[in-house]
């Protein structure tokens, strides 16, 4: 529910007013928590993600995603229907995700450093082409920063719509460069802070019926998800 967001929200706005200001040594129970927008999500426009040394935790209204150690499964529970999907990580990028790096006819420029909210970035651009025909496709932001297990960063840039082998880091900005000046933002991070880990923050809910499939955790979100209306409209129901 949103007031799972809202609650995690003001739970760690309180623990980070008790730290220092700034970036200090990273220490073993402190997590980094980032505020997105993520306009293309199916479940919302806007997420909180917990990243810590234990995996990652992602809240977006009725939905949340776990990848916890050691085995860094993904695990979506929707909590307005008491579902859950659960898959090996390479099993659910391979059928959700994008094509290798390799296989797009796609290459990697890297453009300026800079900071997103105080954070050390690195910006790169996703190309299409060569020579005088050489297209930007992406404009993407990424940092080196936040220490997260390899599994973690790679699933963060799957659902950025980042293919494998593109760019390292963790996604901070994803822009799609439409031509003609025109933008589309698949991601953008509005705030970063490092905080304590809040308790219970990477707890799985119990108590969830599984499901299949995460099409099948979708198509029964929300009462009146437009998403939800257009899955059941192509699954014939």
């Amino acid at each position: 529910m949103k007031r799972f967001v809202y609650g995690i929200f003001l739970l760690c706005a309180l623990e980070i007013a008790l730290t220092q200001p700034g970036f200090s040594s990273p220490k073993v129970k402190d997590c980094w928590l980032l505020t997105q927008i993520n306009p293309n999500s199916p479940y919302s426009h806007s997420q909180i993600v917990l990243i810590a040394p234990q995996g990652v935790n992602i809240a977006a209204d009725d939905v949340k995603l776990f990848m916890i150690a050691p085995d860094y499964k993904v695990s979506i529970y929707n909590s307005s229907s008491h579902e859950y999907f659960q898959a090996p990580a390479k099993e659910w990028m391979k059928k959700y995700g994008a094509h290798p790096f390799s296989q797009t006819g796609k290459y990697i420029t890297k453009g300026i450093t800079g900071k997103i909210d105080s954070l050390a970035a690195n910006q790169y651009f996703m190309m299409h082409g060569a020579k005088e025909k050489a297209q930007k496709q992406r404009e993407i932001w990424t940092t080196e920063v936040i220490e997260a297990d390899p599994n973690v960063k790679a699933a963060l840039r799957h659902m950025c719509g980042l293919p494998e082998g593109s760019v390292t880091g963790v996604p901070l900005r994803v822009i799609r460069l439409l031509g003609g000046g025109h933008k589309e933002v698949m991601l953008n991070t509005t705030t970063v802070k490092r905080i304590p880990v809040p308790k219970n923050a990477f707890l799985e809910p119990t108590g969830y019926k599984k499901v299949k499939s995460e099409v099948q955790l979708m198509m029964n979100y929300g009462k009146n998800s437009d998403l939800k209306n257009f899955l059941e409209d192509a699954a014939g129901k």
